[in-house]
């Protein structure tokens, strides 16, 4: 949902700034590509980081770039699951890390996936 999300927001060449805080908060046991604060990177390769490597880092970054705060981006995520049919879905951040809050079932995820 990270990637449609930021895919229908921005643009591939848009260029993205990592903050720290993207880049520290990305979980116990988070997967990571090495992303230092500050880095710039275009939203094509952070999508490749995103959906190839897992990388936590890219969908925090992702998230604040692509709106104000990771919360509003997070908004979106949940409400286009909404539009998508996927009822049983809720977000809580945009990286997938656990939270028990954070859910989904195997028919939600093929209605995104479609």
């Amino acid at each position: 949902m990270t990637a449609i999300v930021a895919l229908e927001n921005s643009s591939l060449n848009t260029m993205m700034t990592a903050s720290q805080a993207a880049v520290y908060d990305i979980g116990k046991d988070g997967m990571n590509i090495g992303i230092m604060p500050g880095e710039v990177l275009s939203l094509e390769q952070l999508l490749y980081a995103l959906l190839i490597v897992s990388a936590n880092e890219a969908a925090n970054i992702i998230a604040e770039n692509v709106c104000d705060t990771r919360q509003e981006f997070i908004d979106l995520m949940n409400k286009r699951a909404q539009e998508l049919g996927a009822k049983n879905t809720h977000f809580v951040n945009a990286n997938g890390m656990h939270d028990n809050n954070h859910y989904t079932t195997a028919k939600d995820m093929a209605l995104i996936a479609k």
